[in-house]
């Protein structure tokens, strides 16, 4: 279904997730799957389960997606029936802010912020393979 939106509104008419940030550079967004594809996200999954800072990350991205929307938008959410979804689910959709769904996203998140732990773990790992990669040409 295509996204259209309704007429001087940034919200969606088929969905309330819409993501306020998002990698746009092909091969950061290449380099992120490559990530996914290795199971970092499983890798990171396990890392999360025991730092309770992610869980702030998610709350942030909430509040700030709420804080975006004009009154016009306020008004179209609450009368969807969106208004608790886009108050209180994380990114990429997340409900369970324990939980890890795309590496993209937090990613995305941390580039915009500079806040998200997940993202931050997402850097250090394209930073590590960046090195390994410049080693292989000597």
């Amino acid at each position: 279904m295509p996204r259209t939106r309704t007429k001087g509104s940034s919200v969606p008419k088929s969905s309330p997730f819409q993501p306020f940030t998002g990698l746009r550079q092909r091969d950061l967004k290449a380099r992120v799957s490559t990530l996914e594809d290795q199971q970092f996200v499983l890798t990171l999954q396990h890392r999360l389960d025991a730092d309770e800072a992610a869980k702030e990350s998610h709350r942030e991205y909430a509040e700030q997606r709420w804080q975006m929307m004009t009154p016009h938008d306020i008004e179209l959410v609450k009368s969807r029936g969106w208004e608790f979804v886009l108050r209180n689910v994380g990114i990429a959709g997340i409900r369970e802010f324990t939980n890890v769904k795309c590496l993209h996203t937090h990613y995305a998140h941390y580039l915009a912020t500079g806040n998200n732990l997940i993202g931050e773990w997402v850097q250090r790992l394209l930073d590590s393979a960046a090195i390994k990669r410049t080693k292989g040409l000597k």
